[in-house]
């Protein structure tokens, strides 16, 4: 009997197990594939499949994909996903990896760590259970679901403030074990409490009181919350970044420990009708519900609900904030006589506003017929929205139609623009309903991208055949209505980021626009767009709000007789007129810069410098043959002009000579004390006397003045440029004192010189030294020698050798008596033996390539009498490690110190102004220069190619860096321009490649093309409010640039400026300039000045990683069976497990292989079945044995 029981017993069992084996085939064989693929980092550790019942099953070992919206590969079946399973071994849910689609449920493994940004937002889940494995949340992780709780677990320690936004949660939990984050009421905060970090939208309650003891009301906490009323804390000191935006708040106290607001934090809290501030702050004030700065100069929210149709912001204010009267009611509003400074979006969403009026006394601003213009009416800034009239003609004049000039559904339907509107500015438009039809007569208007975004179905575009109107109507699918009677026009084109140009047939070539135009530097083959018209155009208009005219601008434009310049214009860049035949320009009032040679050649006769000017470039106005006077207006504090000649304001430099004056002879003013850089170039002079008190004479000061004979220097100590008489006559004699910097200089370079001594010498006889008639040397056996004797020593070249010089190979040191007081031209030249030099203490000059190629010199200790050290006079001395120059040195030539590659530092005495070009080149080893304060100018390739060059220290008074001063400076690490720099020329630092920073001069008004190209390890840049114009391609190759201060609030940057550097790098500048609105229209970061730009962390950071489960462990094993549910599984700490295989992510390919996973779960099961099956019958066997 009891084995028949046993038998029926084991066959019902047996049939039970085959059953649900049955029911399960039968499932499967009507679940099919509907996709499948890879979706992991690592593409074949993470698999995908979609099945025909909705459920998508993420499956394998390791990260998931981060995608963009729409980018999933299973993004086409978003209707269909209903259900998911994030599998064991995942560790990641990626970006966007749900988004959009009609997902309900979902199950995560617990090897989940992190759920990125927009995961599962717009999905339609209600409720979702978190893995205790979870560590991070992504913004906006549930965008748009509902849930009544979710839980957050242990292991959770970070979330961005935003992770809930718009996630309709009644309810926060928080697990207690969790160490950064806690929940109070379903509201959730810090551990510490110090920090609200969101409120749950969810809650439909209308009130709440933040617990004392919160100091942060963090990122979006409560946005879009239905509050009406939020009690702030005593202990609070920050609202953070849109804050409460969207929230339905109708009032609000903000206490007395509150000092910083971030961004816009009451953002479009439409019904909000007050802000009270506690009487103690001392950052904000309120004035009627309205909330201010506290020194009242600042308007930053208007409630939008507040009561009123009409306001006058207060006397003393001058700004408001960004979006400060966003979706205000106001129908009219007045601004004060002190407003200065106006934002893009501070009147945005003004949808009643029926006026805007201006103090009369403002100087900043106009209003009229209720519309907003800057005072001197070349820029719209607002159109009120509700004005009462359909069309609307834009006042002639107006160059600017600024950021949503125009925006709202008002009654207006068509407007024209007349021809001095230059540029339309993006949004300008945008949401124009009603706008129907636009006039433009200007064939060169700019119009941004998405200017006109949004306007009526019907909108059409009336202008000039061939303009840029009609471009923009084909690009942008609009009807197109041509102008008839309009001005035929040649050509035309931009010029500048800002600026525009046409060619009219009758050969008036216009400039308008704003900002800087381009530079056109020939010398680099970039020429002017019009260029090829050059022998048609006769006119030049450049219009208003034009603020520069970029370098070679009308260079040789063969016909022009006319120019007409306006008052915004700023600065003319280099040769800007060189060589145009006009006769005069009036020169307006306000201009600050003449750019070098930037009338050079032309046919001015005479030209008055307003008194606003404070530079003019070397050679400004040389070789205008024609011009006989220069006037400078009274009031001008850098210079004067006396008989038609250009002077500093003091007096003590002469600049500029004009090449138009017919004498044949000039003595210099006796108070000059420097003669400009080619003063005197191209002068008609055949003589010139120069004063006792000049010290120096510039680069080129006297060049090409063909009939210059006799030049006489009556001054001791001069220090002159480089080419100084180049040009002038052959039969050029230089007199000047006997033993002197005048005779050094003429022997250098190969002048007649004549003594003054034989006609005057103001010298006592004692400092005049004869030439060495009594030199004697020799060579000892030990490798000496020795030279002695009184006075010159005669210079000697490659062809006539020093006397000493079938000894070089023997001589290891060298003496020079103290009676030699100049060392000869190629005295010691190429003698590679010497190791060691000692100098005479009289000496005064060390002639052209004297230690030439003495490539065993290893040091030099010049003496503190040297004025003038000649050309290449220790180039080539590769041993040399250290040369002291002493403060007596006035002038260096050409390339002193030229390849010697073992020289580390060298600081320059104080009395030098002005370094020749090569001067260090190949100087391979140096690691340090320090420049003197005298120094003026860095000359061409100065420094180019030191590759070890780490340190160089530029003094103040420093004027001009020269083109590719600094170029392939390998080692450069760091460089602080000084301010008084007004010029840094092409490619000055060009593949700098260690360069990490740089502060520029806020001298610069403009940055030059190619002046960073390819510092490929710059990293942050700092821009002072000085410079106007960014030009094209000025950071070419800067790809690890990170950050740009960029302090102008007004700067013109041109679209290439920084084509190269990495859409990662976050611009610095002011809220509303052209920094912000650059750095936003080309994709880049961008970060306010005037706010601290250090964010709070959410979270305290956590030190130790959470490695041991929450639950308390199990001590002792169970034997009883367990009849409750364990809801949440004890687990190990996830690790990573390394594929071993490629198969570790299997993908079914079609139905049947997909069910195979089925029926290996049931298999398992039956086998676990049978398993204990057979365990029960050995224990019924045993039990009966022991029977």
């Amino acid at each position: 009997m009891t084995r028949n029981l046993f038998k029926l017993f084991l066959i019902t069992l047996m049939i039970a197990l085959l059953v649900p084996v049955f029911a399960v085939s039968a499932a499967e064989a009507e679940r099919t594939v509907i996709t499948s693929g890879y979706c992991g980092m690592t593409a074949e550790r993470l698999s995908y499949t979609l099945y025909s019942d909705g459920e998508l099953v993420i499956s394998g070992k390791g990260e998931m994909k981060r995608w963009g919206y729409g980018q999933t590969p299973w993004y086409e079946y978003r209707d269909l996903i209903t259900s998911a399973v994030i599998g064991d071994g995942v560790t990641s849910i990626g970006f966007n990896a749900f988004h959009d689609t009609a997902l309900a449920s979902v199950e995560i493994a617990d090897t989940v760590k992190s759920i990125e940004s927009e995961a599962f937002s717009n999905c339609k889940l209600t409720s979702v259970k978190l893995p205790y494995s979870l560590k991070s949340l992504g913004d906006t992780v549930f965008g748009g679901c509902s849930f009544e709780t979710i839980r957050l677990p242990a292991n959770l320690t970070y979330i961005p403030t935003s992770s809930f936004q718009r996630c309709y949660v009644k309810a926060f939990e928080v697990d207690e074990n969790n160490k950064a984050l806690t929940s109070v009421d379903g509201v959730l905060f810090t551990k510490d409490m110090k920090i609200l970090v969101a409120y749950p939208l969810g809650n439909e309650a209308e009130s709440y009181t933040v617990p004392e003891g919160v100091e942060i009301i963090d990122y979006k906490s409560f946005a879009g919350s239905s509050l009406k009323t939020v009690k702030l804390p005593d202990s609070l000191l920050k609202i953070a970044d849109f804050a409460f935006e969207n929230a339905k708040i109708t009032e609000i106290t903000i206490p007395a420990g509150v000092k910083t607001f971030g961004h816009y934090p009451f953002m479009n809290c439409l019904s909000l009708r007050s802000i009270k501030v506690d009487e103690g702050n001392t950052a904000y004030a309120d004035v009627e519900g309205v909330l201010f700065s506290k020194d009242m100069t600042m308007l930053c929210v208007y409630p939008a609900s507040r009561p009123g149709s009409s306001y006058t912001v207060p006397e003393g204010v001058c700004e408001a904030e960004m979006y400060a009267f966003l979706g205000s009611s106001l129908e009219r509003l007045t601004l004060p006589a002190s407003f200065r400074t106006v934002s893009s979006t501070a009147f945005d969403k003004m949808s009643h506003i029926k006026e805007f009026a201006v103090d009369e006394k403002n100087t900043v601003f106009e209003s009229v017929d209720g519309v907003l213009f800057s005072e001197d009416m070349t820029t719209l800034y607002r159109y009120p929205a509700k004005k009462s009239t359909e069309s609307y003609t834009v006042p002639d004049g107006v160059v600017t139609i600024w950021l949503n000039a125009f925006q709202g559904e008002g009654p207006l339907a068509e407007i024209t623009f007349p021809l001095s509107v230059a540029e339309i500015y993006e949004n300008a438009f945008s949401g124009v309903s009603n706008l129907a039809r636009i006039t433009v007569y200007n064939p060169t208007l700019k119009i941004e991208d998405g200017a006109f975004a949004n306007v009526a179905p019907s909108f059409s575009v009336c202008g000039v055949s061939g303009s840029t109107a009609e471009k923009f109507a084909e690009c942008e699918g609009l009807e197109f209505v041509a102008l008839e009677n309009t001005a035929p026009f040649v050509d035309q084109g931009t010029c500048g980021s800002k600026a525009a140009w046409i060619l009219y047939e009758s050969g008036e070539l216009v400039i308008s626009g704003t900002g800087g135009m381009s530079d056109y530097p020939i010398y680099s083959s970039v020429y002017m767009p019009w260029y090829e018209y050059r022998d048609r155009i006769t006119k030049v208009t450049i219009k208003k709000e034009v603020s520069r005219i970029g370098e070679y601008a009308f260079y040789g434009l063969t016909k022009l007789t006319e120019v007409t310049i306006p008052e915004t214009v700023t600065g003319i860049g280099r040769w800007a007129f060189r060589d145009s035949p006009i006769t005069s320009v009036e020169l307006p009032d306000g201009l600050l810069t003449i750019g070098q040679g930037a009338f050079q050649s032309s046919k001015i006769k005479n030209i008055t410098i307003p008194s606003s000017v404070t530079f003019i470039g070397d050679g400004a106005f040389e070789d205008c043959a024609f011009l006989t006077d220069i006037v400078v207006k009274d009031g001008n504090e850098k210079f004067a002009s006396k008989d038609g000649i250009l002077y500093a304001n003091d007096g003590k430099e002469l600049h500029t000579y004009l090449c138009g004056k017919t004498a044949k002879s000039f003595t210099v003013p006796a108070g000059v004390e420097s003669i400009g850089a080619r003063a005197f170039a191209g002068s008609c002079l055949e003589s010139v006397e120069i004063s006792e008190k000049v010290k120096s004479i510039g680069e080129s000061a006297f060049a090409d003045s063909a009939l210059l004979c006799n030049v006489t220097v009556k001054t001791i100590r001069v220090e002159f440029g480089k080419d100084v008489f180049s040009g002038c006559s052959p039969e050029l004699t230089l007199r000047g004192y006997h033993g002197f910097d005048a005779e050094a200089y003429a022997k250098a370079n190969s002048l007649k010189f004549l003594s003054l001594s034989v006609i005057k010498d103001p010298v006592p006889e004692s400092e005049m030294d004869p030439i060495a008639k009594d030199m004697t040397w020799t060579v000892t056996s030990d490798g000496e020698l020795l030279i002695n004797g009184t006075g010159s020593m005669e210079d000697y070249s490659k062809t006539s050798v020093a006397p000493w010089y079938h000894k070089r190979n023997e001589i290891v040191k060298i003496t020079v008596g103290d009676g030699i007081t100049s060392i000869g031209s190629y005295a010691f030249y190429k003698f590679g033996s010497v190791e060691a030099v000692k100098l005479p203490n009289k000496l005064r000059v060390i002639g052209e390539e004297a230690f030439a190629k003495c490539s065993a010199l290893k040091k030099i200790v010049i003496p503190g009498t040297v004025a003038s050290i000649g050309k290449g006079a220790f180039s080539e001395c590769r041993s040399l490690v250290s040369a002291e120059l002493p403060e007596s040195v006035a002038r260096m030539g050409e390339c002193a110190f030229r390849g010697c590659s073992s020289l580390k530092s060298l600081k320059l005495p104080k009395g030098m102004t002005d370094l020749a070009e090569g001067e260090f080149a190949g100087c391979e080893s140096i690691e340090f220069i320090q420049l003197p304060e005298g120094i003026i100018k860095i000359g061409n390739y100065m420094f180019e190619g030191l590759e070890s060059l780490k340190t160089i220290i530029l003094p103040e008074g420093l004027l001009e860096i020269g083109n590719r001063a600094f170029a392939f400076c390998d080692s450069l690490e760091s460089i602080v321009i000084p301010d008084s720099v007004t010029r840094i020329g092409f490619l000055a630092f060009e593949r700098c490649t260690a360069l990490e920073s740089a502060e520029l001069s806020k001298g610069m008004d403009y940055i030059g093309a190619s002046m960073f190209n390819y510092c490929s390890s710059l990293k942050r840049v700092v821009i002072p409010e000085s410079v106007k114009n960014i030009t094209s391609n000025g950071f070419e190759g800067c790809t690890a640039i990170e950050r740009i201060d960029i302090l102008s609030a007004d700067v013109e940057i041109e679209p290439n400026a920084f084509g190269s550097v990495s859409k990662k790098c976050v611009f610095r500048g002011y809220p509303g300039s052209g920094v912000e609105e650059f750095a936003k229209t080309n994709g880049y970061g961008f970060e306010p000045l005037n706010e601290s730009l250090e964010t709070e962390p959410v979270t305290e950071p956590v030190t130790e990683p959470v490695t041991e489960p929450v639950t308390e462990p199990v001590t002792e094993p169970v034997t009883e069976p367990v009849t409750d549910p364990v809801t949440e599984p004890v687990t190990e700490p996830v690790t990573d497990v390394p594929a071993t295989s490629e198969t570790d992510a299997q993908i079914p390919s079609d139905g049947k292989n997909a069910g195979k996973s089925s029926f290996a779960l049931v298999g398992t099961c039956i086998g676990a079945a049978i398993g204990a099956v057979v365990g029960v019958l050995i224990a019924v066997k045993k039990a009966k044995k022991k029977k």
